[in-house]
Parts: structure tokens; sequence; C-alpha cells
């Protein structure tokens, strides 16, 4: 490769198009080479992805009533916050801001039913938001009930 390299340097046009194709040629067919960098396998890289999802999941499942940040997520799984959030919805298919708010919403739905001396007030903090009006309306968005509403019907039957 190297006496082919030396020649290209005398070839110009087609020809040096054609000693380059040549040279390319020998390269891919050689088996003398040495990796610059070990690639992570296939499942290596499956595992890693794995570990980083069950890191988010166990963190967000012992924290989701704290104010968790994407940014806070992403440096978890060292990751910048853009690719953290495309990694969770390709991974998920939903957003973290989704995933994160459908759990909470999941535990207040839990509480309504199970803690019916427990104020809307109480099971809205103790869920992990921070102002009753958006927790009322992302109760609603999620379940299609406000949560006194939810409350009720699920008691009735």
């Amino acid at each position: 490769v190297e006496a082919m390299m030396k020649l290209l340097q005398h070839n110009h046009g087609i020809p040096g198009v054609v000693q380059l194709l040549r040279i390319f040629e020998t390269l891919a067919h050689s088996k003398e080479y040495h990796l610059l960098q070990e690639e992570i396998s296939g499942r290596k890289a499956k595992e890693l992805e794995t570990d980083r999802i069950n890191t988010v999941y166990n963190y967000v499942a012992t924290h989701f009533r704290e104010n968790i940040t994407l940014e806070e997520m992403a440096g978890l799984v060292s990751m910048a916050p853009t690719s953290f959030s495309r990694f969770f919805k390709n991974k998920t298919s939903k957003s973290f801001t989704y995933f994160l708010t459908d759990l909470r919403i999941k535990n207040a739905c839990n509480q309504l039913i199970n803690e019916e001396y427990k104020t809307i007030l109480n099971i809205c903090f103790d869920s992990g938001f921070n102002t009753l009006s958006n927790f009322n309306h992302q109760f609603k968005l999620f379940t299609g009930l406000n949560p006194k509403e939810y409350r009720r019907r699920y008691l009735v039957l």
C-alpha cells in the first residue's frame, strides 16, 4: 500500500482516481490491521442502554416526589440533555416529562382510591406536583376526570 500511495502522488485525473480505488481495494481485502479503538460490541451496547434505562427508572421510582430535571437525569447517565431526551424517547416511546408525569398521576390515582381520608391537596404534593392547579390540569389530561370526580367515581364502584 505504501508503494501504491507513492505512485498516487504522480498520477492526476482519472489515473489518480483508479490508483486510489486500487489502494482502497487492497485495504478492504487485507487481513493485516489493528483497531485504533476497540468497538463496543452490540451486546455491550445493549447492556449499556439497559443499564441507563434501569438507572433512570430506579431513580425516578425513588425520587418522583421531588423536583427532577432533565439535566439531572442526563447527568445521572452521563449524557447531554438533548442526547438523553432522544435516547429516552427512542427506548420508551415516551418523552421523559411524559413518563415522569404519568408515574406521578398513577401514584395520585392509587392514593385517591386507597387513602380516601387524605386531601387532594396532600395527594398533589405527595405525588410530586408543585401546584394544585398544575396537578388538576395534568390529572384531567391523563385520566379525563379531575381528581375529585375520579375519587367519587371509583369509590362508588
